[in-house]
């Protein structure tokens, strides 16, 4: 009995020198997370490791919990411990129940510190197209972006084809894949490369593919087609390029309006001046400009009048 009263003495004495942060000399210091749980997302199947780190005066008992249950060493889960980290090994992962809040505990009769983690289990799925790939129709020499948005289990690579063969990137191609969106970008389109574009993607599981047409329109620089003429007062010259252009005329470098005077019109690439009566002063040379977000292009011709009688006889130079 005497011997029983000496061990509880001694036991009291301990916790008091314990709780007290005074035991052989040494301060003791109530236990702490040094690195945390954290919110993480896994492939249903895949090994699955929880694991924290703490410091604090030994000794110190760690406990696991799962969704507010605690968890023992089974064929479940495995459970590794050392004086400084704590290892959860879920066994299940192939299971959707693995999935939860997990939560860490850790004292050491000084202080206790706790730490969650919610655990999310994907499963396994092949790609598939959120958003699928559009048709698109574009001027040459503007920029094009095909884009798509893909879903799937990790990890997932992206692959672009054009008539059965794979693109790489260049200074004029550059393709990306961020946050389930590829892209595929060309800054300098042009007629070669109307074509039927495929997007496929890839993981573990398979693939899946998506495709749309591309066409580029004719060629967005301006030119001219045939030089100006002038038949009865009237100067013609067909404008080949890219819509929206805009047209404007010179005579010997001066701006012309569109008067009583002078007639303008465009239409069907056909751009014409109409001189509503000539006279010997609309003698000269005159400029026809066209303008559309890529350049600048312009064809000159030269009218001279000369009165016999009653004609209006025509002497025309042209250059572009």
């Amino acid at each position: 009995m005497c011997f029983r009263k000496r061990i509880l003495t001694l036991y009291n004495i301990y916790f008091f020198l314990l709780r007290t942060s005074i035991l052989c000399g040494k301060t003791s210091e109530p236990v702490q997370f040094v690195k945390k749980l954290k919110d993480m997302s896994s492939e249903k199947g895949k090994p699955l490791k929880l694991e924290c780190t703490y410091n604090g005066t030994p000794k110190i008992f760690v406990t696991w919990l799962k969704d507010g249950k605690q968890l023992y060493a089974s064929y479940q889960y495995n459970v590794l411990t050392t004086e400084t980290s704590c290892v959860l090994e879920v066994l299940n992962s192939d299971s959707m129940t693995a999935s939860g809040k997990y939560s860490c505990e850790v004292t050491n009769g000084v202080g206790t510190d706790i730490c969650h983690a919610q655990v999310t289990l994907l499963g396994k799925k092949r790609p598939f197209f959120v958003e699928e790939l559009e048709p698109m129709e574009v001027t040459s020499g503007d920029p094009v972006c095909l884009k798509c948005r893909i879903g799937g289990t990790p990890d997932i690579s992206v692959s672009w084809f054009k008539a059965d063969g794979k693109l790489y990137a260049t200074n004029t191609c550059q393709m990306a894949f961020s946050n389930g969106i590829a892209t595929l970008i060309l800054s300098k389109p042009s007629k070669v490369d109307t074509g039927e574009y495929t997007c496929k993607a890839e993981n573990r599981i398979g693939s899946a593919s998506n495709s749309c047409r591309l066409s580029v329109k004719g060629d967005a620089r301006l030119s001219f087609l045939c030089l100006l003429h002038f038949y009865l007062h009237k100067c013609y010259c067909r404008v080949v390029g890219s819509s929206p252009l805009e047209v404007s005329w010179l005579k010997d470098n001066g701006s012309l309006k569109n008067d009583g005077e002078y007639l303008m019109s465009y239409d069907d690439n056909t751009a014409a001046l109409k001189i509503a009566r000539g006279e010997m002063k609309h003698s000269g040379e005159y400029t026809c400009i066209a303008t559309n977000s890529v350049g600048t292009a312009s064809c000159k011709a030269k009218l001279e009048l000369q009165i016999q009688g009653w004609l209006n006889f025509l002497q025309i130079s042209c250059s572009c």
